[in-house]
This record gives structure tokens, sequence and C-alpha cells, in this order.
């Protein structure tokens, strides 16, 4: 929102680009260098831990900052990134010089009324790939001792902050060791609510409140020193507040982290090799070329391990560092006699990916396209493809299913895939590697080609998955070495008593008694195996 103070017009220029029902574009990759090698944050990391163990602080948040040359169009970059995921509390400022862009999910605090509410955040984990596993590790970080401690420190360093606020008594804690999911990282959040006798005035909040305690460290004070020693550069509005007042003194205001600060031009080398430190938000000397800054930090207490909190520092990045293409989740399903099959089970499978990703579903609204397809597809067989997009919206479109008969042949891919790739177990539109191998294989006049993962392991065609029959047993890859967990596999599994999963690698292949395709599009369908690559 724009509030125009000359002429007491209020406007919303981002929201239409915001909801617009188009796609967001791809994000262009960034040339982007972290301030600090591993080496370099070791040795600040062990300076830290030298006064932790001195008994001066519990915990210092330990930070520095990504640079990035040529960001370019920082308002495009913002609306993509607010499109593609969700952020809680995102703000675009361009103040001409600097422009800031924000997409932070702290809380720093909120006014309603007599009501002071803080919802500091402290405490990181990667997620999982599927939703399962994120709810795995989402439990590991809820009950992980360190998080949990860090966690703790802040909560009682805020209550301490509020109780300069609020009524006696009033300071409570209505959640604790929340986990919530961020981008590609799993993030602890505790709530703390308090009553205020009256209404402070904006000024006297901050000079209680800021900054937020999960920034700097325990005590605050000491920290903040310690962290003025350590740190290379101010972190200007890295680490701030970013927020409104509004005229009946309600206010809400974010920990201004996962914040882009573009300031200039980039400064020059010096002879020594060395960049001279530029604040966050202040102008470096003028160089070549234009360059933002991305804050990054982690909180170290006495136990820290500093290659584990280099990688986390990294991992809080990758929204920006490794943005990925957007993309859509879709089923497909096949529709005979009137009836989209397995329609609950493709449902179920596509809510567990929109939750994973923070894409919003209508089931309800999904449920009511196929019946209405259904009703209009009379006699034959038909493929479908239910797509969902970032926003929510659906889209049904529809085909007659090519059931073209005759000897199947599978090869083996060229390019071998990660089991540590999150997309592989959902269905996205994020599958060019698999495209690529489908086109191979139609080319060469074969039903699929096979992919092997880093391991060896084999995993899933492009467009099936694989099971082999051996002694008697259908054997098919687990969903760890990496690939989607098909509708029409997952039925296999549990309706034959003779159906397992097992690590597969290719003499299994090789020596097995048969070899079949699965999908629930077309059933389980017997292959032969050739062995010759096809060229591309």
């Amino acid at each position: 929102m724009r509030f125009d103070h000359l002429t007491g017009r209020a406007s919303d220029p981002l929201s239409a680009e915001l909801t617009s029902a188009s796609p967001p574009h791809a994000a262009p990759a960034l040339d982007a260098t972290f301030g600090l090698s591993s080496e370099a944050y070791g040795e600040r990391v062990e300076r830290v831990l030298g006064y932790l163990r001195a008994g001066d602080c519990y915990q210092i948040n330990l930070t520095d900052a990504f640079e990035l040359f040529e960001p370019g169009d920082l308002l495009a970059l913002y609306l993509r990134v607010r499109r593609a995921q969700r952020t809680s509390y995102g703000a675009y400022l361009d103040f001409g010089n600097p422009r800031i862009a924000s997409f932070s999910p702290e809380l720093h605090f909120r006014v309603r009324g007599n009501e002071l509410l803080t919802r500091p955040m402290k405490g990181t984990a990667s997620r999982g790939r599927s939703l399962a596993e994120d709810m795995e590790r989402r439990s590991a970080l809820a009950t992980d001792d360190k998080n949990r401690a860090e966690n703790v420190m802040i909560v009682d360093l805020l209550r301490n902050d509020m109780g300069r606020l609020c009524c006696y008594g009033s300071v409570t804690v209505p959640e604790l060791f929340s986990v919530r999911p961020f981008g590609k990282v799993l993030q602890m959040t505790s709530t703390i609510l308090g009553e205020m006798a009256g209404r402070p005035a904006l000024g006297e909040i901050f000079a209680k409140l800021f900054p937020s305690g999960s920034v700097t460290g325990a005590p605050k004070r000491r920290a903040m020193q310690i962290i003025r020693e350590l740190e290379g550069r101010p972190r200007g509005v890295y680490t701030g507040a970013i927020g409104y007042a509004a005229p009946g003194g309600d206010m809400t205001f974010s920990v201004a982290i996962r914040t882009l600060v573009a300031s200039g031009k980039r400064a020059p080398v010096e002879a020594n090799g060395e960049k001279p430190a530029a604040p966050l938000g202040v102008v470096p000397p003028a160089g070549r070329a234009e360059r933002a800054l991305l804050g990054v930090g982690s909180g170290i207490v006495v136990d820290s391990l500093a290659g584990e909190e280099y990688r986390e520092c990294l991992l809080k990045a990758a929204f920006i560092t490794e943005p990925g293409d957007p993309f859509e989740l879709f089923e497909t399903m096949r529709l005979e006699a009137g009836r989209a099959c397995f329609a609950e089970q493709h449902l179920d499978r596509l809510r567990g990916s929109a939750d994973y990703f923070g894409f919003p579903f209508d089931r309800t609204e999904a449920e009511r396209l196929l019946s209405a397809r259904a009703r209009e597809s009379g006699t034959g067989i038909w493929r479908l493809r239910l797509s969902l997009r970032h926003d929510g919206c659906l889209d049904l479109s529809s085909a007659p299913l090519d059931r073209s008969s005759g000897r199947l042949l599978v090869g083996l891919a060229d390019e071998r895939v990660d089991s540590s790739d999150p997309f592989l177990q959902h269905k996205t539109t994020r599958r060019a590697r698999h495209d690529r191998a489908l086109s191979i294989a139609r080319k060469g006049g074969l039903a699929d080609l096979l992919f092997l993962n880093e391991r060896g392991e084999l995993t899933e065609g492009a467009v099936s998955n694989l099971f082999v029959e051996t002694g008697g047993k259908l054997l098919t890859p687990p969903q760890e070495s990496g690939l989607l967990p098909g509708v029409g596999r997952s039925n296999v599994l549990s309706g034959h008593a003779n159906a397992a999963e097992a690590i597969l690698r290719l003499p299994d292949l090789l020596r097995a008694d048969a070899i079949y395709l699965c999908s629930a599009l077309r059933g389980m369908r017997k292959a032969g195996l050739q062995v010759k690559q096809v060229d591309a």
C-alpha cells in the first residue's frame, strides 16, 4: 500500500501484479558471492565460542552477506519471489538509493489495542523431500535439545524486554517450539504475548524491543558489542525492522531478514585483493556494476559446529541464490466408463504436494471439475491432466488415451538423478530431465528409459515406475532412492502379497525374470530390456 500525503489518496500498485493469474517468469541465475569462505567463517565462530566459554554471552547471532552483482530489476525480482512462495511480511521499498526487497518470515512485534505480541524465530533445519519426510524433520527439530536451547534463550530475553512495556504478570508464552516451513528450510518459532497498561508511543516501543534478540544473541547488549567487533561491516537494513504504524496506534513490524538491499555500484577491488567492507544500505565507492546485498546469519551457542552453521547460512540464502524455475503441480488420470480411476488417491497425492510447496488447493473444486468432465466424457478411455498453479488455480484437460499395443522395450537413461532432490518425489512441471529421456526413448522406439541415482540404484522411468519379478517376488525401488510414489505403484504394493520395496541395481535388472512398467494411467505392462544405449 502507498499513501500520498500531498493528495491524501492511497493506492496499491503491486496488488494486481501479485494476484495476477499469469504464471511467474523464471528467475535468472544471479552472480552471488558469500562474503566469507568456510575457513574465514570458521575462524569467526571460534572467536565467538571463546566469548561464550568465557561467560560473556549465552548466544551470539553471527552474520555476513551475499553480494549479488547485476541484480537487475529489483521490483521484478521481488514480484517473482512473492508470487512463487509464501512470504509472511513482504515489503518492497524504493528510496531510489537504496531499494529494498524484503521477504521476511519473522514478526518483530505487533500491537493490537493494548495487546503486544512477538514471535521470535530461532532454530533451523533443512526440509525433507516429501511431506512425510518433512513432518519427521519438523518433529526432530521441535525436540532437538540444541535448537530448543537456542529458542528458549531468546524467548527469555524477549519476555524481559516485553516486561518493560507490559503489565506485571501479563507476559505469557502461548506457543513454544512451533516449526513451520519457509522455502527450503524449517524454522522454529515461539509466540510471546503481553498486555500493555496504555498505548506507548512508537519510539518507546522501539527503545524497549529493538533490535530483536533473535538477531543479536543474549544478553543483548554484550552480544551487540561482540558482533560489532567481529562482523566486517555494519548490517544496515538487514536485521532491522520494516513495518507500519496505523493512525489508531495499531502497528506491525517484521525483522528485516531475507532482505535484499540494492545500494549503488560495486566497490572496487583494492591492490591487496580485498574488497573494502561497505555497510548494507550504504552506497560504496563507484565501480563497474550495480550490486545488492543479502544478509544471512545463524545463532552460535557453546556446542555449535562451524561447518553446520556455515551450511545453514548457505541454505537460508537459497531462495535467491538457487531460485529455480516456476512450476505447477499436476496429476495424470485415466477416465474410463464415466469415472476418473483412483481419483481419491490422485487428489491425496496432489494435496500432499500442495501442502509441501505451499500451494493453496481447493479439493472440492478439483472434485467438481473431475465429476463434470466424467459426465461429459461418454464412451472411450481418456487421459486427464489436472494442473494446480502456485496461486491455487486449477486446470483440467483431456485427450483420448493412446492404447497402442505390441512388445514394449525399455532402455537406460544416460543422465543420473540426485536422490536428495525433492522434486523427484512430487509430480511437477519441473521435469526437464524426464522429458529429455522420454523424447530419446520415443525416437529410438522405446516405451521408456530407466534412471539410476548417484549411488547406482535404479529409480524409475520417465513416465512410469519400475517393477522387476525375481524368484516369484515383485520388487520396486524404494522412495528413498529418488522417485515419484506413483498411484499405480502404491496399488500394486498394497494389493499383491508378493510385492515389496527393495534397492535395485543394474545386475538385478539384467537377471530379472520379468520387467514391468507401472502407472495408474496404463497399469502394469511387461517390457523387454534394450541394454544398448540410445543415441540422442
